[in-house]
């Protein structure tokens, strides 16, 4: 069994398959009377693909995170996701013991693109959503680090930077529809510390959360 989870949306039915594709970035020059040559260089950005139906109905051995919402909701959110131009986390976790304790997938990704299949076996209560995400890997700060560095103001850069993480709360109470990637990414700005949330709270699970609960932030 498997959770799918893209930018805090829980796909209520896990897709089949996934497919993680890492290319690499080698490149292959021809030399006068010499042949070729490969260059060796870094992996590229991991490619997802995967495709997920979506029920027009609610089903029994359907996953719903705050109860049943109509497709209407899912393709909403995806197009807001590519409106709004910023990455999200992409997570799977795996409830086979022996494979989650091996690894569970959380990563970074901007959406790259989806498009909706209507099949007629269905009976227009049901539609598939095919998606492609593709890793994305913040260098804002490095850039931002060189460029300031140059402009001979690096001190008091680091010194802003220090200053604007003291505000972040030490607590926080749980709210309805509230799940640690929400929680995670409001409040401390980035949605992959939701595990260490579970982590430093004991907490269950990512999901299921009791409200008006306070629970530790750092």
């Amino acid at each position: 069994m498997y959770s799918f989870y893209l930018g805090g949306i829980l796909f209520p039915i896990a897709p089949a398959k996934v497919d993680i594709k890492t290319k690499n970035q080698n490149k292959t020059l021809t030399l006068i009377n010499e042949g070729e040559i490969n260059l060796l260089k870094d992996a590229g950005l991991k490619e997802i693909t995967f495709t997920v139906m979506i029920p027009g109905r609610k089903y029994p051995f359907a996953k719903y995170l705050g109860g049943f919402l109509p497709i209407q909701y899912y393709i909403s959110m995806l197009e807001s996701m590519k409106k709004l131009k910023r990455p999200v986390q992409f997570i799977v976790l795996r409830n086979n013991r022996t494979l989650a304790s091996i690894y569970n997938t959380n990563l970074t990704v901007s959406l790259e693109d989806f498009h909706i299949i209507e099949d007629a076996e269905s009976l227009g209560e049901d539609i598939n959503i095919s998606i492609s995400l593709k890793e994305y890997q913040n260098q804002t700060g490095k850039l931002l680090k060189k460029l300031v560095s140059v402009a001979g103001v690096t001190k008091f850069a680091l010194s802003k930077v220090r200053s604007s993480n003291k505000n972040i709360p030490k607590t926080y109470t749980i709210k309805k529809d509230d799940t640690l990637l929400l929680i995670a990414k409001k409040q401390l700005g980035d949605e992959k510390k939701w595990e260490n949330l579970m982590k430093i709270n004991n907490l269950p699970n990512a999901v299921d959360l009791d409200i008006g609960r306070v629970i530790r932030l750092e």
